[in-house]
């Protein structure tokens, strides 16, 4: 039996979403990395309608993405090697308790994965990749997702983690990715899915895929500044079998695009800064409280897949590390837009009154803008603290219902009906533990 070597040191998790595992053995050529964090939260919502209450939980104590992950590499020599990950998500509560919404699961899952793939490369020629990662398209599109609660990055997170529209933690999928030396370490990354087997279930629908392709490309242009773009494109069939009732089959494109700058970065002393503009169409799911109409479709459900016709979002966040203590201020500004006559948004039935009753109204354009602040402490590079701040900066709706309606509509309570029936805002403190 081959023994383990302990290394000496643990490496910091300190950029949200990154972890860097611990080597726990090299012998022969063969490695095992382990890595993961804890981290746990205590979060309040004041702003909750009591509609929300009845599934959201205003205050509580619970986890907040806690995950560890399984690293595998064999040396072949020459420079090339091949190597595997695993990485899965655990609750470090007894009661899960999403991050950003406070959202109760009910089947409680212990375990969830998040990444499985398999690799085989070369330092100079690349690396592929086959099985569950992360995409392409997050490769830009995660530059504002600097928040360890609120950053609500469009486009990434779709269905839950973006697997099948390919935009997160893609799924099923073959991917090249390069750095090339002589274009000032640009990287390159082409990310294939090809169509699924059989069908996939997801609440509201039953979808079939019908595969996808995307492709990103980062830019140093000078020390500490980058730019990227990234493109995604992805198929989907609706099925008469669906929730959202379609009274025919028919195929949906989705794509989504998306640039960004990223200056510095979060966990290193001085200015960090990131920018990023997405936009797309057929890809993610409405908020609570919006629907749409859709060829063939009679009563879309809320969330649908592939249910804002068109979208676009503009992010961009600023930190400045200062002997470790971070504090940070993020904007988001997420728009959906009708086409109209085609995909008409709509706003829900049961998130609108009027006094007299319930109605629902068509939309040209649902508008969301959030503004959060906050500020990290790195203790050490191990442990971190947080603390956070989402406020509401939502805009009015614009509406294509006739002036009676609207006018009921949109100051019934003085709500904006698209905010609050979306995630939920509070504040949110707690800490991470990296091993």
């Amino acid at each position: 039996m081959k023994k383990l070597y302990l290394s000496a040191s643990i490496a910091a998790l300190l950029a949200a979403g990154s972890v860097q595992a611990t080597e726990v053995y090299n012998k022969d050529g063969n490695t095992v990395d382990v890595g993961g964090y804890i981290s746990l939260q205590a979060l309040s919502m004041p702003t909750l309608t009591d509609e929300q209450k009845k599934t959201v939980k205003p205050m509580g104590f619970g986890d907040n993405g806690s995950r560890f992950n399984l690293g595998f590499g064999h040396d072949l020599g020459n420079g090339w090697k091949s190597m595997g990950k695993i990485e899965y998500a655990f609750n470090g509560t007894g009661e899960k308790f999403t991050s950003a919404t406070g959202a109760i699961d009910s089947d409680n899952d212990q375990f969830t994965n998040r990444l499985a793939y398999l690799a085989f490369g070369h330092g100079t020629y690349g690396t592929v990749y086959v099985g569950k990662t992360w995409s392409t398209f997050s490769d830009v599109a995660s530059v504002t997702e600097t928040g360890a609660v609120y950053a609500p990055v469009w486009g990434m997170y779709g269905l839950g983690d973006g697997s099948w529209e390919g935009t997160g933690r893609a799924k099923n999928v073959l991917q090249y990715r390069v750095t090339i030396p002589a274009a000032n370490n640009m990287r390159l990354g082409l990310q294939y899915q090809p169509v699924a087997q059989g069908e996939y279930a997801e609440e509201e629908f039953i979808s079939k895929f019908g595969g996808g392709f995307g492709l990103s490309l980062v830019v140093p242009v000078m020390p500490e500044l980058e730019v990227g773009v990234a493109y995604q494109m992805s198929a989907f069939e609706y099925k008469k079998t669906s929730g959202i009732n379609p009274t025919e089959d028919y195929d949906k494109g989705a794509n989504a695009m998306a640039v960004s700058v990223k200056y510095g970065s979060f966990e290193a002393p001085g200015f960090h800064m990131g920018l990023t503009y997405s936009l797309g169409e057929n890809l993610g799911k409405l908020p609570t409280g919006l629907a749409v109409t859709d060829k063939g479709v009679v009563g879309t459900n809320d969330g649908a897949l592939l249910s804002a016709p068109k979208s676009n979002q503009i992010a961009v966040v600023g930190s400045f590390n200062v002997n470790k203590f971070v504090p940070f201020v993020g904007y988001y500004m997420t728009t959906f837009e009708s086409e109209a006559g085609i995909r008409d948004i709509i706003i829900s039935g049961t998130a609108i009154s009027t006094g007299a009753s319930t109605t629902s109204t068509m939309v040209e354009k649902a508008t969301s803008n959030s503004l959060v602040v906050g500020a990290h402490y790195l203790w050490s590079d191990n442990f971190s603290i947080f603390a956070e701040y989402s406020m509401d900066m939502s805009s009015e709706i614009t509406t294509k219902a006739d002036e009676a309606v609207a006018a009921a509509v949109l100051t019934d309570d003085g709500k904006k009906h698209y905010e609050t029936t979306n995630s939920p805002h509070g504040f949110t403190m707690g800490f991470k533990f990296v091993f």
